[in-house]
């Protein structure tokens, strides 16, 4: 695999196997369920078909691992209810949707849009990771970014080039993802709070950084929707995760009243700023977990991040990620045990 990739260890989302098969039409039948119904033939008689598919889903989006083995023309047509992202970590594919045509490589993703009419070739030795999006819900995604309806469809460039930072800052979030459905604290049966808001910042993060038919009108609007005083206090948010910081505290940052602050955080982000601080430090306790040594204790990372009542930190991480931080804790610990006893 490509430097990309090089974190992840063996044949993707492997704990997740739907079907492994040399048979053609059970190949072209499984992918079907999963993605849509479409045409699949081989080139060559003589290449050696082994079809792999690896899938997990979430809330509003699916990870998948797909590989054919030998070379294969794919033709679904419009997708109609999904876009599908492509992201290869082995070989080659022609990929056309629309007028468009992609040559994509381990540095070259693509986009399916649902509304341009799709086929492919994947050339022999072709591994990819998918993310299957639903459109409804990544329309949604946009309107709420904007603050206002959108009437058209979202059409995306259909190249996706792994030089540019937002979208190499993507693809790294994503790779985090497959790691942790790898090791079931993500997807599947994980249907937590914390589910939904991994969800909702892959989407809200691909609509940032892919190129599509409403970029302009974001970046114009961006600025206008969240004003410059809640873009301070967000900074002093983030600068200060670990302190004992107050609304005063970020309210004088932030240039403003606690009340207009107050006003502005629950009118743009859903909540106050306590609770955006609270939510951030959640996050980010949840990583820290997950990547623990053993012997860390859950009190040593919470007090590192200013969380100052134990009992009130559980109690809101449980209701975030569904379980308790130690069993996160202990969780993550066991699966680095295990994949060292496997060295």
């Amino acid at each position: 695999m490509g430097t990309l990739w090089s974190s992840l260890s063996g044949e993707p989302l492997a704990s997740h196997r739907l079907f492994q098969t040399d048979e053609l039409e059970t190949a072209r039948g499984f992918v079907a369920s999963k993605f849509c119904g479409h045409r699949l033939d081989r080139v060559t008689a003589t290449d050696h078909f082994d079809a792999c598919y690896n899938h997990v889903s979430g809330h509003t989006l699916s990870l998948n691992y797909l590989r054919y083995g030998a070379t294969v023309e794919i033709e679904p047509g419009e997708l109609g209810a999904f876009y599908l992202i492509q992201l290869p970590i082995k070989g080659q594919a022609e990929v056309s949707n629309g007028a468009e045509t992609v040559w994509t490589q381990q540095e070259t993703g693509s986009v399916l849009n649902p509304t341009r009419y799709t086929k492919m070739r994947w050339f022999t030795g072709c591994e990819k990771i998918l993310v299957r999006i639903d459109r409804r819900s990544l329309h949604d995604a946009a309107e709420k970014m904007l603050g206002q309806s959108i009437n058209v469809p979202l059409v995306f460039q259909s190249t996706i080039s792994f030089d540019q930072p937002k979208t190499m800052a993507w693809i790294k979030k994503l790779v985090t993802c497959v790691q942790a459905a790898e090791q079931g604290y993500l997807f599947g049966k994980s249907q937590s709070l914390g589910q939904m808001l991994v969800e909702e910042e892959l989407l809200t993060d691909f609509l940032s950084s892919q190129p599509s038919n409403i970029s302009h009108f974001w970046n114009d609007i961006r600025h206008e929707a969240i004003p410059r005083y809640l873009r301070r206090a967000q900074d002093y948010i983030h600068d200060n995760l670990s302190d004992g910081i107050t609304v005063a505290d970020i309210s004088a940052a932030a240039g403003v009243s606690g009340r207009c602050l107050q006003l502005a955080f629950q009118h743009n982000f859903g909540c106050s700023p306590l609770q955006y601080l609270r939510r951030l430090r959640l996050n980010l306790a949840h990583c820290e977990l997950m990547k623990t040594e053993k012997g860390t204790s859950v009190s040593e990372i919470a007090y590192g991040l200013g969380f100052t009542h134990l009992g009130r930190f559980a109690i809101a991480y449980r209701e975030t990620f569904g379980q308790s931080p130690s069993v996160t804790r202990d969780q993550a610990t066991a699966h680095q045990n295990c994949r060292v006893s496997r060295k």
